[in-house]
C-alpha cells in the first residue's frame, strides 16, 4: 500500500517533469510493491530523468548516423520520421530522456 505523502511525492515529481510517464508507471508499481518510496525507487533503479542536455545530444547525433534514411525523411517533410527518431533515442536512454528536449534538439540538428 502506498500512504498518502509518498503518493503526494510521487505525482509532484511527475508534475515537475523530473519522470516522464514511462517511468513513471514503473515507479508506482515498485512503490506499491515495495512499499519505498518515489525517490528511493527513482534512486535505486537510476530512473531520474537525464537533465544533461549535452549527453542528450551526444545521443541525438549517435541516433541520427545510425538512422540516415529517417533523418532525410524527416528534412523533407515527414514529421512520422521524427517520432521513430525519437523513439530511438528514449529506447537507448531506458526513458530516461525527455521527450520535449529530444525533439527540440532533433529539429535543431535537422535544419
Amino acid at each position: 500500500m502506498i500512504d498518502p505523502d509518498q503518493f503526494a511525492e510521487f505525482v509532484l515529481l511527475i508534475y515537475k517533469k523530473e519522470i516522464s510517464s514511462k517511468i513513471a508507471k514503473t515507479v508506482l508499481k515498485e512503490m506499491f510493491h515495495e512499499g519505498k518510496s518515489a525517490g528511493e525507487v527513482i534512486k535505486e533503479k537510476d530512473l531520474s530523468q537525464m537533465s544533461d542536455q549535452g549527453e542528450i545530444e551526444k545521443i541525438v547525433l549517435e541516433v541520427i548516423e545510425e538512422n540516415k534514411k529517417a533523418a532525410d525523411d524527416y528534412r523533407e517533410g515527414k514529421e512520422e520520421a521524427l517520432k521513430f527518431l525519437v523513439g530511438k533515442v528514449m529506447a537507448k536512454t531506458k526513458g530516461r530522456a525527455a521527450p520535449e528536449e529530444v525533439n527540440k534538439i532533433f529539429k535543431q540538428q535537422l535544419k
